[in-house]
């Protein structure tokens, strides 16, 4: 049996243009076999495509209760989830599904090989890229992620905004699976149409996720590394020290094929 693609994207309809661009990006794939659309603004709107499942949820769900919505009614095993504001290229998702498994973790992106426009979309046609092995989300590495059901974790109610990427990576490390992300691919990204408005509650939900993540042991001995900063606890004291983002790496599989 063909391999077969389940897409989510929540929405706010911040930009219909973007949207409508990548679902006919999405459409014309033929793994993509649904796009599960959550539509947040609660407004609804048409998609002439049978491919394209509406949900108008009552009131806007967020980001995180979306994922974990639209990987509920996904049909199949395979899945992407997307935000409404990227453009990439066509026939991407038939390459990027040879590198999906129940196996390994989350394949993110690399939001510094991004191509950040804020003017209309672009069909693009070029699909190379490389995976290379991750220990922490990359910047916006939500952006764009592909996964098995098997490594999608129900990430926590009070986690509506952030850090839902964050929870998949530690979940999947802490059941000892790998993660990586998408180098070299060209994309354009153009810009956080959705979740800037909520950049407020950034401080409250990262206490959320460490009271989601650190066992009482991490709190009192811990060290841990992420993209901008080694966080080291001792005794319950956290000592951070920034750093650039300059993972060591490994290549391992990529879409050049």
């Amino acid at each position: 049996m063909d391999k077969k693609l389940s897409i989510i994207i929540p929405t706010l309809q911040k930009n219909l243009e973007f949207l409508n661009q990548l679902l006919n990006t999405l459409v014309s794939d033929s793994v993509v076999g649904e796009i599960i659309v959550i539509d947040n603004s609660t407004k609804g709107f048409n998609f002439d495509n049978d491919k394209v499942r509406i949900i108008i949820p009552e009131q806007n769900l967020f980001v995180n209760p979306s994922w974990n919505l639209g990987v509920k009614e996904a049909k199949y095993d395979y899945l992407g989830i997307l935000n409404d504001d990227i453009c990439i290229p066509q026939g991407f998702c038939s390459k990027i599904i040879n590198d999906i498994s129940e196996k390994i973790g989350i394949i993110g992106t690399n939001g510094y090989s991004m191509i950040n426009k804020s003017y209309e979309p672009e069909k693009i046609t070029n699909t190379s890229y490389r995976l290379e092995e991750t220990s922490f989300t990359t910047f916006n590495f939500g952006v764009m992620m592909f996964l098995h059901k098997n490594s999608f974790y129900e990430i926590p109610a009070d986690l509506k905004v952030f850090f839902g990427d964050d929870y998949l990576v530690f979940q999947n490390k802490k059941h000892h699976k790998k993660n990586y992300v998408i180098e070299g691919l060209k994309m354009y990204h153009y810009g956080s149409l959705s979740s800037k408005e909520f950049s407020k509650e950034v401080e409250q939900e990262a206490s959320y996720y460490r009271k989601h993540t650190l066992t009482l042991f991490n709190r009192l001995l811990s060290y841990e590394k992420t993209r901008s900063r080694h966080i080291f606890r001792i005794l319950g004291i956290s000592v951070t020290i920034n750093r650039e983002d300059t993972r060591q790496t490994n290549t391992i599989r990529g879409g050049n094929k």
